[in-house]
């Protein structure tokens, strides 16, 4: 029987009355379908629509976890942006036998025994070359030469060059061990600047693997529908949009919660590493 709380009675209003993305009672729904999708790792994502109305957290958190979780043994793991920084995914990540680092611009407020935290840009990280078997971005690459200022307590930076996501990528290639793997996830779709944020176009696989010598590019593509979250192909999600949540722009259902599309990218070692 379902022990009736807070957060259970907000996720029943959501579910059964008209929820909106970022609404009071919106952080309770999404972290129960989270749940429910984490916990059944490590099963591979529904193959019918799942997750209607909720950002692509649903989809970037058992994406990363599964794919993890194929490594035997686990290692050393860094966690550029800490959007990994969460309590059930850092559980599974333990399990897993992975050793986190977490790096972001200001001090996590949330933080776990075990995981080492620093404070650090993703475009010079801090660490000697091929030092984690695992780096994985989760959300975060969007950001990097954008207007951050909303993060750090406004003491991130003003906004640099769009362009600078790929010093940030170069860099955590740098890191990744050799026979390791860089996993990163973003917003796909028509190419777009909000601002604090920018959506990357289909062909941003295609960038990394000229960008990175000696680097194999694996690429997945979700769109949400009004249906939920499914699994597509790069040409499907050319025209997605992002709704901003920051912005003064109405939100109409069924619209995702953020990004329409996204792009889940597996860079993997060759068998023989040329650095850049």
């Amino acid at each position: 029987m379902l022990r009736i709380t807070p957060q259970n009675f907000a996720a029943w209003l959501y579910d059964n009355c008209v929820g909106r993305p970022w609404s009071w009672n919106y952080g309770a729904f999404r972290a129960r379908e989270i749940k429910r999708i984490l916990n059944n790792l490590p099963v591979s994502l529904p193959q019918q629509p799942f997750g209607a109305w909720i950002d692509e957290r649903i989809v970037e958190y058992p994406w990363m976890l599964k794919q993890l979780g194929s490594a035997k043994g686990g290692g050393q793991l860094l966690d550029a942006g800490a959007g990994l920084n969460v309590s059930q995914p850092l559980s599974i990540l333990k399990q897993q036998g992975w050793i986190v680092s977490s790096i972001t611009l200001e001090r996590e407020r949330f933080s776990v025994p075990g995981v080492k935290y620093y404070e650090g840009d993703l475009r010079c990280l801090p660490f000697k070359d091929c030092s984690f078997d695992a780096v994985c971005c989760l959300s975060t690459l969007e950001h990097v030469g954008m207007d951050n200022a909303k993060y750090a307590n406004g003491k991130a930076g003003q906004p640099t060059d769009r362009s600078d996501w790929l010093l940030a990528v170069k860099e955590m290639w740098r890191v990744t061990s050799v026979g390791g793997v860089l996993r990163i996830t973003v917003p796909c779709g028509k190419a777009a600047d909000h601002g604090w944020f920018q959506v990357f176009p289909p062909q941003l696989g295609l960038m990394i693997r000229d960008a990175l010598r000696g680097a194999e590019v694996r690429c997945q593509y979700f769109i949400h529908q009004a249906s939920g979250w499914i699994e597509t192909d790069a040409r499907s999600v050319e025209q997605c949009l992002c709704w901003d949540p920051a912005s003064t722009e109405r939100y109409v259902t069924p619209r995702a919660a953020f990004s329409e599309g996204i792009i889940c990218i597996e860079v993997v070692h060759s068998s023989e590493r040329v650095d850049s």
